[in-house]
């Protein structure tokens, strides 16, 4: 169809126009939305309902994904290990033992002797958990996934009778396992205490709004999975420099993802780390 509009300058009119372009970049007024972290449970519902859309949209759909895995990023994910500096996952133990000497005296007496050697855990873990991760076009599960999908990067009705969430930010998008976008939003939105109450229900709802034949144990796998591999983006690319007063810091700091600026849910995070590494 022929692009027509009010925008100043050339528009152009032929796909081959469009394909050499680079980028368009579309711009509306979002009215009656806010945005927020942390997340009350029902409002990260909202997200996982409009994500689901997205993932179903596209699900197994081969043609689609194989065009979508030759231009854009594969896997999808901004914290995906093929796109990542390696010396990320290098710095991990190391980061991990500054975790700990930072954190000792902000963390229950015994914490961290009950997980012993977690970095190097997650360090060797690492290569075969991104594996799991990474779908072929014509893979079983297969979507397009947001790749990015923080708190910030939706847009949430305030009064608005529409209960629809507005996805932004599609700049990690590729073909992926929804799991991993319903992984990293939990643990970057949501306090520990409504994590572990609604963690399962909210799951269950994912698979709900998605529609799909996808197996409740099968999502499980790829959920704890894609835990494992947030975590060690987390560790390889920011706790290094974790520190108690560099999350007081960061306190207020909306865009920041909880694990970075609130003490109990970092080390909610290290516990979840610990129980699905001694899974896999």
């Amino acid at each position: 169809e022929k692009v027509t509009g009010q925008l100043g300058g050339a528009v152009p009119e032929e796909p081959s126009d469009l394909s050499k372009c680079g980028a368009l970049l579309w711009m509306e007024p979002v009215l009656g939305y806010d945005q927020g972290s942390p997340l009350p449970a029902d409002k990260s519902a909202l997200i996982l309902s409009a994500v689901a859309r997205l993932h179903s949209a596209s699900w197994e759909d081969t043609n689609l994904l194989k065009r979508a895995s030759e231009r854009l990023q594969h896997p999808g994910g901004s914290f995906a290990l093929k796109i990542r500096n390696p010396a990320e996952l290098e710095k991990i133990v190391a980061n991990w033992e500054t975790f700990v000497k930072n954190f000792a005296e902000e963390a229950p007496a015994g914490f961290f002797e009950k997980r012993v050697n977690l970095g190097e855990r997650l360090r060797r873990a690492a290569p075969w958990v991104a594996a799991q991760l990474a779908p072929a076009p014509s893979d079983k599960h297969a979507c397009l996934v947001h790749g990015d999908l923080k708190a910030m990067n939706a847009f949430l009705p305030r009064d608005n009778p529409d209960p629809d969430a507005l996805l932004i930010d599609f700049a990690s998008t590729g073909v992926g396992y929804g799991m991993a976008d319903v992984a990293m939003h939990l643990t970057h939105a949501l306090m520990p205490g409504d994590l572990r109450t609604h963690e399962a229900d909210l799951l269950q709802r994912y698979l709900r709004f998605l529609g799909q034949d996808y197996d409740s144990k099968l999502a499980r796998r790829h959920y704890e999975l894609a835990t494992i591999d947030y975590g060690r983006f987390v560790l390889g690319r920011f706790w290094g420099a974790a520190s108690p007063d560099s999350f007081w810091e960061k306190r207020h700091k909306s865009n920041v993802a909880l694990v970075h600026r609130n003490v109990p849910a970092a080390l909610h995070f290290v516990e979840r780390l610990d129980a699905y590494l001694a899974k896999y």
